[in-house]
C-alpha cells in the first residue's frame, strides 16, 4: 500500500512535504556531509540509503504509532531543498512525538530548524499531541539559542 496523502505544511519561508524520488540527490548532498552525519545514526549516506529512505516513506501513514514520518524542508521562494524533518510517533508513548531536523550546513543557524518545528507543531495531527521532545546532538560551541526561541524548551514541550 502506498500513501498518496499529499501532506504539505507551510510556514513563512518554508514548505514541508512528503519525500519524493527526485529528492534523493539533495538528501545525499547534506546527509553525507561528515559535519552533519556525526550527530546522526549514520556515518555515510549515499544514493542507496536515500532511495531506501524514500521507498520506506511511501508506506508510512502520518501519525501511525511506532512510525517515523520524514518531510522534506524546502525554501518556498527558491524551491531549494535544505533538509528534512523526522517525526517519530513512539509506540510506548501515546500522544507524544520526537522531532529530528537534519539541515544542510549552508542553511544552519538561520532559524530554519525552528521554523520547521513550529510548522510541524501547528499541523492538525499535532492537536492531539501533549508532549513533544527532542534530543540535541550538537557540538558544545554550536549555540542552541535559536532552538529555545520556539515553543520547544530544553527537554520537553508540554501542552
Amino acid at each position: 500500500m502506498y500513501v498518496t496523502d499529499l501532506l504539505q505544511l507551510h510556514t513563512q519561508r518554508l514548505q514541508l512535504r512528503r519525500l519524493r524520488s527526485e529528492d534523493a540527490d539533495a538528501i545525499c548532498a547534506y546527509r553525507d556531509l561528515p559535519q552533519v552525519a556525526r550527530y546522526q545514526s549514520w556515518e555515510d549516506f549515499g544514493a542507496e540509503e536515500a532511495n531506501q529512505l524514500i521507498a520506506d516513506q511511501l508506506i508510512v501513514m502520518p501519525g501511525a504509532t511506532g512510525s517515523w514520518l520524514h518531510l522534506m524542508i524546502i525554501i518556498t521562494k527558491s524551491g531549494q531543498p535544505i533538509g528534512d524533518c523526522g517525526i517519530h510517533f513512539p509506540s510506548n508513548a501515546a500522544r507524544q512525538v520526537e522531532l529530528g531536523i537534519t539541515l544542510d550546513l549552508r542553511y544552519q543557524n538561520r532559524g530554519f530548524a525552528c521554523e520547521a518545528i513550529e510548522g510541524v507543531l501547528s499541523h492538525e495531527f499535532a492537536s492531539s499531541i501533549c508532549i513533544a521532545y527532542r534530543q540535541l546532538r550538537m557540538q558544545k560551541q554550536v549555540r542552541s539559542e535559536s532552538i529555545s526561541t520556539t515553543r520547544f524548551p530544553a527537554g520537553s514541550l508540554f501542552c
